[in-house]
């Protein structure tokens, strides 16, 4: 007969072995939530569950380990889905600009159980990220009425950070005013400039004093503090309630189908999605852009969006930025980045996503 000492010892490797196991587990279970979050999938799969525990209880080899080792299996998945839980209520979600602003309610809608942080500047956010300060951030990359945002584009070229996914945000601008005031009360208004443009239709010829603001909520705060029948502000209704601010026009949008379409900032590049896009910039030769979309088109790939941008400190100088319909992670496109490769200076995977 062994030694209980003996006996104990081989225990104590195992439990070892166990340990480090499971501890490499949750690194994975953690990467899992993680994508969950991003895709909106619930924690609780529960075929996935079924099936798991199927295959393993196959793999028992004495009979009577079985019901032993099936309480271990639905103990370990109730520790991971709970681990789950918990990191996805961990993360935390940069935005720019004050709680009310549609970035804040993009943030809401894309990470509805995160820690949300309001950050000055879009910059700032980019920054959070990049330094691990914070785990994703979300951001306007372009509103259907007045286009791209520029300076997206820029800080997607200077800093090595991605996208995976995107949401599109219905936006209804309103002229909000303190409680009381009408119409005819208003003299200045206050917004971003973005909400401005949107709204131009409903400006045009009304004797209002424009003043642009960082972004709508705080356009909003603003009026709300300055008690000034006089004041207004232009911003979503979310806002007027959270500032206790009436609707003077409601959905003053010259577009009725004003979307803005949001980004989520990662450090890592999930290569999933049926649409990826690329920024690149060129060699200054005649036709240098006609043979990059030639390139595309040979290999049977459609080009939904191509848009340009001044290369700040280098007068006349461009970087491009396209939306590609197809799988990022395919032997084509492999091929495709390759030859693009060959006849740009700089290419960059900006995001992979599902449309």
């Amino acid at each position: 007969m062994k030694d209980l000492k003996d006996i104990r010892k081989k225990i104590d490797e195992i439990d070892t072995q166990m340990q480090t196991l499971f501890e490499q587990r949750l690194d994975i279970v953690g990467e899992v939530a993680l994508y969950k979050q991003e895709h909106h999938l619930p924690i609780l799969d529960a075929s996935r569950e079924k099936s798991m525990m199927e295959e393993h209880l196959k793999q028992v080899k004495k009979e009577e380990y079985l019901p032993y080792y099936q309480t271990f299996l639905e103990d370990l998945i109730d520790i991971m889905k709970e681990y789950q839980k918990k990191k996805i209520e961990s993360f935390h979600v940069a935005y720019q600009g004050s709680e009310g602003a549609f970035s804040h309610l993009a943030s809401l809608a894309c990470f509805p159980n995160a820690t949300l942080i309001s950050y000055p500047t879009f910059e700032d956010v980019f920054i959070a990220v990049k330094n691990r300060v914070v785990d994703f951030g979300v951001v306007p990359f372009e509103n259907s009425y007045t286009g791209e945002v520029g300076e997206i584009l820029d800080l997607l070229a200077k800093y090595d950070l991605c996208f995976n996914k995107i949401y599109d945000l219905q936006i209804q601008q309103n002229l909000l005013g303190i409680p009381g005031a009408t119409i005819n009360d208003i003299k200045d208004v206050y917004s971003k400039d973005q909400a401005i443009a949107q709204s131009s239709k409903f400006l045009k010829n009304r004797n209002f004093t424009i003043h642009e603001f960082m972004n709508t909520a705080l356009a909003a705060k603003y009026v709300h503090e300055q008690n000034d029948k006089s004041k207004a502000a232009i911003a979503s209704l979310e806002t007027a309630k959270l500032y206790d601010l009436e609707v003077i026009a409601e959905d003053i949008n010259t577009s009725q189908s004003n979307t803005t379409r949001f980004i989520v900032l990662s450090r890592t590049l999930d290569k999933v999605g049926n649409r990826f896009n690329l920024s690149f910039t060129l060699t200054n030769e005649i036709g240098s852009l006609a043979k990059i979309i030639n390139i595309i088109t040979n290999h049977h790939f459609n080009m939904e969006k191509i848009q340009s941008r001044a290369i700040k400190d280098l007068p006349w100088e461009y970087y491009f930025q396209i939306e590609i319909v197809g799988e990022l992670n395919s032997k084509n496109t492999e091929d495709l980045l390759n030859e693009l490769k060959e006849h740009t200076k700089e290419l960059k995977i900006l995001g992979c996503y599902t449309k």
